[in-house]
């Protein structure tokens, strides 16, 4: 009780704050808007300010105050003009450059020789300001109260005497409705009220000094508190709303005591403060009553819930009452239900995630393709429950077994048909659609098959299998399809590490192959061109010499071919977006041209092409055959054919040279185990057959693959079978 107690207080704390600062912004929005009423009666109060000026510029320019020389008919005129100026009430001045009345009306002749040099808006004019508005000051003779209105005009100024007895400004202010205190008074620079809705205030000293002279002189709009003096003494506080005047030296403000000001804000203040008890008082009453009624059910409740708080999930919540506490036990029930649910779906989840984060590492890591498609099988077969689990590598692949097995190795059926074949070129996944081939049907009760697919090509597939009926749904086909692509990602990633090895033995071979043209050929013709100076030099009669010279130049010849060829050899193949059969026709007329050794071309037309990889490592076996018939052979010609059948592409590089012992080929070191190993990494093989003084030919099969590797169609999905 004691916390609902304190929380019902916080409540209404909040909504005491929230209370206060909408009353302030009351408060602030009241004071706003008298500010916004003052700040309207000084622009109405400026627009009629300067449509005076505008008038008495016009007359300062007009032939009436210029164009007769004065009698008393301009008086009259002037006299005229006077009455129509709400301004100028007293009458109409024209000033000479010092100052003195020179013209007036006719109620204002015996002003004439008056000075008003002592006025600061007369200087203002004089010293050649545009327009001016005085201060409170009091005319000849009558001594009145007036303002002066004056413009530039010759000689010197024209001004418009307001007098304000009157009364010339109250109709700016009189509209305004403040209450009972209120009060509004328009107070000039030197703190006398020219205008007051208080017909008490008129003509005297401003009851708020301090406020209104600062603002004044400042030309700065505000609204606050003010005190209110009576005899130099402040008596009470005044809210002011002050607005200058843009054309005159004035102000105009608007003035109410504090108290009335703020009385609205007050009220609903204590109203709030009021109600805000009075709910308090009610809530904590209810508070009391109802604790009651709910505390001796939820102490009931804390015990069985907190075995869930516990984590023990097992346990049922039992549901006792049939209202809100009942409704409360029953929701409990639900939720353990269905935390029950999710923890043993997140522990499940948790456990899928490691094992790929596992596999992923794997596959990153380390080097063996064997070895990380073991694992995905083992996780596979783990994560799903399944008695086995097989990854299958599909068309040229395909060794006959599957190229990973976890769990039973009798479920695996052996020499089975490969998992995906190749038609025309392109790889099926069709299949896959009936069950896993490689798996025996009393394994295949429950079984879900995903396909490895890398770019849209089929690469294999990945099949788990139970010998119990399973639920093998949506969750398990797609563990088992992120198991696939981890599997096809590891074996992209192996082939990419092999293309990084060969990548760097090219390099090598580029590297190697630069530095014998650039260096020791070089050296080589350098040598021979020295051998042709030296043998020029010779006596006529140094036969023996002569000759002996001839045959190092014959060496020296033959040794540079050799390099050569071997430079020629070296050298990484360019074209790779040529076929194979234009390739292998621009590396015979390589050979034709750089060794002098005519090779002629025998090839099929339209051949159906091998992939980019393949065709790359066939051309270096053409190459390196070709390179040892013209380091070694000795020979006059040489021939490649190029033919092909529906399984396989066939080339022939022969050549009509000296040959050798097949049965020493392995130890003469032309790179024939090289040569050799190319053509099984693409699952072709090599034959050599010679003898000595009967040339050499070099055979070598691979099998025919469709250009894509794989087919390019809909995108094979993992699918499960029970």
């Amino acid at each position: 009780m004691a916390a609902v107690a304190v929380g019902l207080s916080a409540v209404m704390a909040v909504l005491g704050l929230s209370g206060i600062q909408v009353l302030q912004e009351s408060k602030q929005r009241l004071l706003e808007e008298r500010l916004l009423t003052a700040r309207a009666l000084a622009e109405r109060l400026d627009d009629a300010l300067l449509t005076t000026v505008q008038h008495l510029a016009g007359l300062a320019a007009s032939p009436d105050l210029h164009g007769r020389a004065g009698g008393p008919d301009v008086e009259a005129r002037w006299d005229e003009i006077a009455s129509q100026e709400p301004f100028a009430s007293h009458g109409l001045y024209l000033l000479d450059a010092r100052g003195k009345v020179v013209r007036a009306g006719r109620r204002l002749q015996l002003d004439r020789g008056t000075s008003f040099a002592s006025d600061e808006a007369v200087r203002k004019v004089l010293a050649g300001s545009r327009m001016a508005i005085s201060d409170l000051v009091a005319a000849p003779r009558t001594k009145s109260p007036v303002v002066l209105v004056c413009v530039a005009a010759d000689p010197g100024a024209l001004c418009a005497a307001a007098d304000l007895s009157q009364l010339p400004f109250d109709r700016y202010i009189s509209g305004v409705q403040l209450g009972q205190t209120g009060h509004a008074v328009i107070v000039d620079a030197r703190g006398m009220i020219l205008a007051s809705t208080d017909p008490g205030d008129r003509f005297g000293a401003d009851e708020h000094p301090d406020f209104h002279a600062e603002l004044i002189a400042r030309r700065e709009a505000r609204v606050g508190p003010a005190s209110y003096y009576k005899a130099s003494i402040p008596v009470e506080r005044h809210i002011m709303a002050f607005a200058p005047s843009r054309a005159a030296p004035w102000g105009v403000s608007l003035g109410q005591t504090e108290t009335e000001t703020l009385a609205p804000v007050t009220r609903t203040r204590t109203r709030m403060l009021a109600l805000g008890v009075i709910a308090l008082l009610v809530a904590l009453a209810f508070a009391w009553w109802d604790t009651g009624m709910v505390i001796r059910p939820l102490h009931r409740l804390v015990d069985q819930t907190r075995r869930i708080a516990e984590g023990d999930l097992k346990g049922v919540v039992p549901v006792e009452r049939r209202d809100e506490i009942g409704d409360l036990a029953e929701s409990f029930e639900g939720m353990r239900e269905r935390l029950r649910a999710l923890v043993e779906d997140l522990t499940r989840r948790e456990t899928e995630a490691q094992a790929l984060y596992e596999i992923s590492r794997e596959v990153l890591s380390r080097p063996d393709l064997e070895g990380v498609l073991e694992s995905i099988v083992a996780h596979a077969r783990r994560l799903l429950g399944a008695d086995v689990a097989v990854l299958c590598l599909a068309s040229e692949r395909w060794r006959g077994t599957p190229a990973a097995v976890s769990g039973a190795a009798e479920a695996v059926i052996r020499g089975a048909a490969p998992l995906c074949s190749v038609q025309n070129g392109t790889a099926s996944f069709q299949t896959l659609s009936g069950g896993c081939p490689a798996l025996r049907p009393e394994y295949q009760r429950s079984h879900a098959i995903a396909p490895l697919v890398l770019d849209g090509a089929v690469q294999g597939a990945l099949c788990v299998g139970t010998r119990q009926e399973t639920d093998l749904g949506a969750r398990a086909t797609s563990l088992l399809a992120g198991l696939a692509n981890l599997a096809a990602i590891a074996i992209r990633s192996a082939d990419l590490h092999a293309q990084l090895h060969l990548l760097a033995v090219l390099e090598e071979r580029e590297r190697i192959g630069r530095d014998l043209h650039d260096s020791t050929l070089q050296s080589l013709y350098g040598i021979a061109l020295t051998l042709e100076a030296a043998r020029a030099t010779l006596p006529a009669d140094s036969e023996a010499a002569a000759a002996r010279m001839e045959q190092s130049l014959a060496a020296m010849s033959r040794v540079t071919d050799e390099i050569r060829a071997f430079v020629q050899g070296l050298h990484t193949l360019k074209g790779a977006d040529r076929s194979l059969v234009e390739a292998i026709g621009a590396l015979a007329g390589e050979m034709s041209t750089s060794a002098s050794l005519p090779v002629d071309l025998i090839a099929q037309d339209r051949m159906v092409d091998l992939p980019e990889e393949d065709r790359a490592q066939l051309l270096m076996i053409v190459r390196e055959a070709l390179a040892n018939v013209v380091r070694h052979s000795q020979a006059s010609r040489a021939e490649v054919r190029v033919s092909a059948d529906a399984a396989t592409i066939r080339v022939e590089v022969r050549d009509d040279g000296r040959g050798f012992d097949p049965g020493a080929w392995r130890t003469r070191g032309e790179g024939l185990d090289n040569m050799e190993a190319r053509a099984a990494g693409i699952g072709g093989r090599l034959a050599v057959t010679s003898a000595p003084s009967r040339g050499t030919t070099v055979v070598v099969e691979v099998p025919r693959r469709g250009e894509g590797g794989g087919g390019r169609g809909d995108r094979p999905r993992a699918t499960a079978h029970r």
